[in-house]
């Protein structure tokens, strides 16, 4: 998480902001960011976000512990808000990209459903205009047409259900776009640690999936592809 979270630019404006390691950073910011990076410390615990969730179960939860050394206790604490901030802001935007990515990718698939069903369509037209004129007689046009049918029976259902997906996904990115679809409360508000580890100040995150909270995973057509016409 913290390589992904915590990125140079917003770890630089934060050096730059508080002056930490004020000679490493003149000398060699790339060794301050190192550094920074060193004091920093973030735990992941109660993390229920791997359990899988229907859309009407209960909401997920997960907890996180930032922690941050410093000589200052009072820019250690105001670090380590900056830093919890940093991780709800992204961890806010990737759920809207997610979501929105996925919504999108719902919306492709409904498209590829669509088409190869009124493909499918035309073709059953197309043999029963063949029947029609050639007679009823022809044993290897009449199963032909059946298959088609069962066909076309299958690509409906999966074309519904795609447009149930899909319509699902869009509410989940709407709510992900307005910020509805997770929340983030502060448990412990930089706490200074006691013992040993007395510069050490940890910042407690409470984080929950409201509302439909899906789990954002890939979306697969699998064994089928729209753009192929094939089952």
């Amino acid at each position: 998480m913290q390589q992904a979270v915590f990125t140079s630019k917003p770890l630089f404006e934060l050096i730059r902001r508080y002056q930490l390691y004020p000679s490493l950073s003149v000398k060699n910011p790339r060794a301050a960011l190192d550094a920074f990076r060193e004091d920093v410390e973030v735990r992941v615990y109660r993390n229920y976000f791997v359990e899988e969730r229907s859309a009407g179960g209960a909401p997920r939860s997960v907890r996180l512990s930032v922690g941050y050394h410093a000589q200052d206790p009072n820019i250690a604490t105001q670090v380590t808000r900056d830093l919890g901030a940093l991780i709800v802001a992204h961890e806010v935007a990737m759920r809207r990209d997610q979501s929105a990515a996925a919504a999108s990718y719902a919306r492709h698939e409904v498209a590829g459903w669509s088409q190869v069903y009124l493909s499918r369509t035309r073709e059953i037209q197309l043999k029963r205009a063949e029947i029609e004129r050639v007679g009823q007689g022809d044993a290897q046009r009449q199963v032909e047409l059946i298959s088609l049918l069962g066909s076309q029976a299958h690509l409906l259902q999966q074309r519904d259900q795609s447009q149930k997906r899909q319509a699902t996904l869009a509410l989940d990115a709407a709510l992900e776009g307005r910020g509805l679809g997770m929340s983030f409360d502060v448990v412990d508000d930089a706490s200074l640690s006691t013992g040993p580890e007395q510069r050490k100040i940890k910042l407690m995150l409470g984080g929950a999936s409201l509302l439909i909270g899906l789990p954002l995973v890939a979306m697969a057509v699998g064994a089928f592809n729209p753009s192929s016409g094939r089952v």
